[in-house]
C-alpha cells in the first residue's frame, strides 16, 4: 500500500513539472518532410524510445537535420509536399542540444525574415495657399502673388517628397516634384503655377512735379510748363513701403525730368510686393503766351518789390532831411 502511494505521488509530479524535449542526434526522415502554408520546412524525428515528433528542418544540401524543439503534433494535417524552404547549416548535425550553447545559432525557421520596402512614390494631399488642388502628374494653379506657400504630403509616410519653391514671375512657372519610395523608386510629378499679372494694390498717395501737386485723374494727369522751362523737380508718396516707382519719360526709363517738351507722356509704375503693377500717366503741356507774360510779369514784380520799397524809403527820409 505504501508503494502505490509513493507511486502515484511520483506520477502527479511528472505530470505537474514541464517537460521540454530536445532533438537527438541523427537526421530527419526524408519521407516525412513537409512544407507548411506558413512557409516553414518540417520533418519527423525519432526520440529513441520507439516514438516520432516533428522539427523545424534544417539542411546541409545532402540530409535534413531538426531544428529547435521538439512537436508533438503534427504541425500541419493535410499538407505532405516539400517546397525546398528549409533553411541551410554547415554541419552534420543540427539540434536543440547544441542550441543550448552559447556558441550556437538559434532559428524559428532556418532563415531570415527580410521585410520588404515600399514602393508607394504616389501623393496623397497637394495644398496651395490653404487650398488642396487635384493631384495628376501634371497639375496647374494660378495665382497673382509672387509667393505662395506649397504643402505636399505623400501617401506612404516612408516616401521623400523633393521640389523647390521660389519667387514666381509673371506667365507659367513649372516646378518639378520629386517622390521617392522607401525602396528607392522615383516618380516625377509637374506644378504649373500660372502668375496672372493684375492691377497692384500700391497706389500714388502724392507726386509732386516742379512747383506743384499733380490731380490724378483715373491714373490720368496733365501738366502746364512754361515754353522755356525743360526740368522739373519732383517728390512722391506711395500708400506701401514695400513698393516701389519706375518712371518712364516717353517710354524710356528714367530718374529725373530734362529737356522736357510739349506733349511728352511720363509713365509712372508703382509695382508692390507681388510685382503686380499700378501706372500712372503724365501729359506735359506748355503754357500759351498770355499765361507765360502774366507769370513772367508776376516774377519780376515779386522780384522788384523789394527794390522799389527801398527806394520809397530814401525818398521819405531825404525829404524829411
Amino acid at each position: 500500500m505504501k508503494i502505490k502511494s509513493t507511486v502515484i505521488i511520483y506520477l502527479s509530479l511528472v505530470m505537474l513539472l514541464p517537460i521540454t524535449v530536445y532533438a537527438t542526434g541523427g537526421g530527419l526522415r526524408k519521407n516525412s518532410l513537409k512544407t507548411c502554408p506558413n512557409g516553414i520546412t518540417y520533418g519527423m524525428h525519432s526520440d529513441g524510445h520507439g516514438g516520432t515528433h516533428w522539427h523545424v528542418a534544417v539542411t546541409n544540401g545532402n540530409n535534413y537535420f531538426a531544428d529547435g524543439d521538439a512537436i508533438y503534433s503534427d504541425p500541419c494535417p493535410g499538407y505532405d509536399k516539400n517546397q525546398g524552404t528549409a533553411g541551410s547549416t554547415d554541419g552534420n548535425n543540427t539540434s536543440t542540444n547544441n542550441s543550448m550553447n552559447n556558441n550556437s545559432v538559434q532559428s524559428n525557421s532556418g532563415k531570415e525574415s527580410i521585410l520588404e520596402k515600399s514602393n508607394d512614390n504616389s501623393l496623397k494631399r497637394v495644398i496651395i495657399d490653404d487650398e488642396e488642388i487635384e493631384i495628376s502628374d501634371n497639375m496647374k494653379f494660378e495665382t497673382n502673388k509672387k509667393k505662395v506657400s506649397i504643402e505636399i504630403e505623400t501617401t506612404d509616410l516612408n516616401a521623400k517628397v523633393n521640389y523647390e519653391n521660389k519667387d514666381l514671375i509673371s506667365g507659367e512657372n513649372i516646378i518639378s516634384i520629386i517622390v521617392t519610395a522607401e525602396n528607392g523608386d522615383k516618380k516625377d510629378y509637374t506644378l504649373t503655377i500660372n502668375k496672372l499679372k493684375s492691377k497692384g494694390s500700391a497706389v500714388i498717395k502724392k507726386f509732386v512735379l516742379g512747383a506743384g501737386e499733380v490731380d490724378f485723374r483715373d491714373n490720368k494727369a496733365t501738366i502746364t510748363k512754361l515754353k522755356n522751362e525743360s526740368s522739373l523737380d519732383y517728390s512722391y508718396v506711395l500708400s506701401d513701403k514695400n513698393a516701389k516707382l519706375i518712371m518712364y519719360l516717353n517710354g524710356e526709363e528714367t530718374t529725373e525730368f530734362k529737356l522736357l517738351k510739349e506733349n511728352d507722356i511720363i509713365n509712372l509704375v508703382v509695382v508692390d510686393e507681388n510685382d503686380n503693377e499700378n501706372v500712372y500717366e503724365i501729359t506735359v503741356k506748355n503754357a500759351s503766351i498770355i499765361y507765360s507774360f502774366l507769370i513772367y510779369g508776376l516774377t519780376a514784380l515779386i522780384m522788384l518789390s523789394p527794390i522799389a520799397i527801398i527806394m520809397v524809403i530814401i525818398k521819405k527820409r531825404k525829404r524829411n532831411d
